[in-house]
This record gives C-alpha cells, sequence and structure tokens, in this order.
C-alpha cells in the first residue's frame, strides 16, 4: 500500500478546461442524442457536443475497469501475471467463459474477473484509489458490480480528465501498472495515430461508452462518447461517432 499515501496527495479537482461547443460534434451527436468530448491536449480546450450533457453523470459501465485494474496492480493486491481462474458459470460468451488474466479481461470486459478483483481490493482501499483519482462522482456504494447498478457516476468531460491525468501518470502510480493498462487498452490505429480505448455498457440506465485516446507523432487526442443503447445491435454506434468525431481534429 505504500503508493496510497502518494495517491492521497495527488487528490485534485478536475483540470481548468476551457470548454466549448463544437458545431460540427453537435451535427454528428445530434441523430442519436449523444454526448461526444475530444481535447486536443497541447490546445486546453476540450470540445463537446453539447456542454450540459457532457458534464451529465451516468453509471461508467465498464470504463470503470482501467481505474479498477490501476488500483489492483499498483496496490500490489494482483499480480500482472496472475491467471484468473473460470469459476464454470456459463455467461453466453466464449471469451468470457475461460480462465484469463487481467489484461484479457479487461479487454473482454470481464465482469466476474473484476467482481474477484474487487473483493480482494476491499472498499477501503478501492475508495482511496477512486477518491485520488477524483473519478465521478467517487460514490463506490452499492451491490456488486456497483460501476453497472450501483452509485457511482461520471460525464463524458470527468472521463477525460481522469484519462489524461492516468496517460500521463499524474498519478504517480506504479509504472509496470500504468503500462499493463495501457497495453490492454491498445485497439488499434487511425491516421498514423495509435489508440488506446475502452467499452463500456450500462442496461441499467443504457449509457453506452467508448473513452481512450490516440497517440500521434505531434499530440495526444483524448476521447469520450456516450450514446444511449438500447439493443447489443447498437453497439457499433460508439466507435462509429468516436472514429467521426476523430476524422475532425485529426489531421496527419
Amino acid at each position: 500500500m505504500k503508493y496510497l499515501i502518494i495517491l492521497l496527495l495527488c487528490f485534485s479537482t478536475a483540470h481548468a478546461y476551457e470548454i466549448q461547443q463544437s458545431d460540427v460534434l453537435k451535427k454528428i451527436a445530434a441523430p442519436y442524442n449523444a454526448a461526444i468530448a475530444f481535447y486536443p491536449a497541447s490546445k486546453n480546450i476540450l470540445y463537446v457536443s453539447d456542454i450540459a450533457k457532457a458534464a451529465t453523470e451516468t453509471l461508467p459501465a465498464s470504463t470503470f475497469k482501467v481505474p479498477h485494474a490501476l488500483a489492483a496492480l499498483d496496490s500490489g493486491i494482483i499480480k500482472p501475471d496472475e491467471v484468473f481462474k473460470w469459476d464454470g458459470k456459463n455467461r453466453g460468451r466464449d471469451e468470457l467463459d475461460r480462465d484469463m488474466t487481467l489484461n484479457e479481461a479487461i479487454k473482454v470486459s470481464a465482469v466476474w474477473v473484476f467482481e474477484e478483483v474487487g473483493k480482494r481490493l476491499g472498499q477501503d482501499v478501492l475508495n482511496v484509489y477512486v477518491s485520488a483519482f477524483n473519478y465521478g462522482n467517487k460514490d463506490i456504494s452499492g451491490d456488486y458490480p456497483f460501476w453497472l447498478i450501483g452509485n457511482l457516476r461520471i460525464s463524458p468531460v470527468e472521463e477525460i480528465d481522469f484519462l489524461q491525468k492516468f496517460n500521463t501518470n499524474y498519478f504517480r502510480l506504479n509504472q509496470t501498472a500504468v503500462r499493463y493498462v495501457q497495453d490492454a487498452m491498445l485497439s488499434g490505429s487511425f491516421k498514423g495515430c495509435t489508440q488506446y480505448a475502452k467499452t463500456g455498457w450500462a442496461t441499467k440506465d443504457g449509457s453506452g461508452w467508448y473513452v481512450g485516446y490516440y497517440e500521434c507523432p505531434d499530440e495526444t487526442y483524448y476521447f469520450a462518447v456516450r450514446v444511449a443503447i438500447d439493443s447489443p445491435e447498437q453497439l457499433k454506434l460508439r466507435q462509429q461517432l468516436a472514429e467521426q468525431a476523430a476524422d475532425v481534429f485529426i489531421d496527419q
């Protein structure tokens, strides 16, 4: 737990971004009643499709696996090479019904693995990390998986604030933990940039998320897309909206 004191010292409020509503992002988001936030890091201007929607908090769904994994690895409670043994329950997806590492659990959004991670961490330790990360409303109370059915809430603007601090290691976490989670988020390339991302879908409130960042040669672009999802067939909208937004800002 040697990093917990450092984390508490790092506690801070969100960056004082200049937030601007973008007509282009509004046009992209409008047909789907979505909220899109896009942040070119060097400009210190956070562009949003709608200021009110981008500041509205909803369930984070599996985007919470990023801070959850960081807490587990940084605290030393979970080892990077540990394999979680499948509990034998059939969850209807072959990629979930097997033994896996934490890296794989992040990639396939294995809720059962993170329920085990949460049990080992305990609420007190996880509370310290979530507070230090200033993650959304910081309320991890409620039944597991609380990121899907509990009281934790976060906005697109807050997602970007967390992602930038994580990517630049503002929190002074163990570098091995940071690199491990970054590797798990690696999801391809776009216009010569490397993309890191995490999906999420909370059926309780319909929040469909796609958050992450593009590492480009001369800039880092952070993004958060939230769109109401009613069925699995709509899930592809999350990535599609993110790519449309990226196409506006990234010119490589």
